[in-house]
């Protein structure tokens, strides 16, 4: 829910919905699916959802992150991919946000590797 209680947000394996507070009663206001030629989303199971303190919605899809900025209204896709650009992990399980405004995630892809920093591992 945003901060104002007006908006709610739900997802699960048929895609994101957002709902708006009308008189009392919750009213879908947009429902994003993929293949939608309206309300696309990258992929329609949403495993997780996060508002952050910006208001930014972040869902975590088996497609990536879909960023949805409700107050200018630009929605896109991220896929987080190695130091080449060349493997990704598709697959966003979790994100969180620090007291800081840093984000960290959980995500899972068969080509993203971790190589261990000697200064960060000792």
């Amino acid at each position: 829910m945003d901060a104002g209680g007006t908006m709610l947000w739900a997802g699960g394996d048929n895609g994101l919905i957002s709902m708006r507070r009308s008189d009392g009663e919750w009213k879908v206001s947009k429902w994003y699916r993929q293949g939608d030629p309206r309300w696309s989303i990258s992929h329609n199971r949403i495993r997780k959802l996060r508002r952050l303190t910006d208001g930014i919605i972040i869902a975590c899809t088996d497609h990536g992150l879909y960023v949805i900025d409700p107050k200018s209204g630009i929605n896109r896709n991220v896929l987080l991919t190695d130091g080449s650009g060349h493997y990704n992990a598709a697959w966003a399980y979790d994100i969180v946000e620090d007291r800081r405004g840093r984000l960290g995630g959980c995500l899972c892809g068969r080509h993203l590797h971790h190589r261990p920093s000697p200064a960060v591992d000792q």
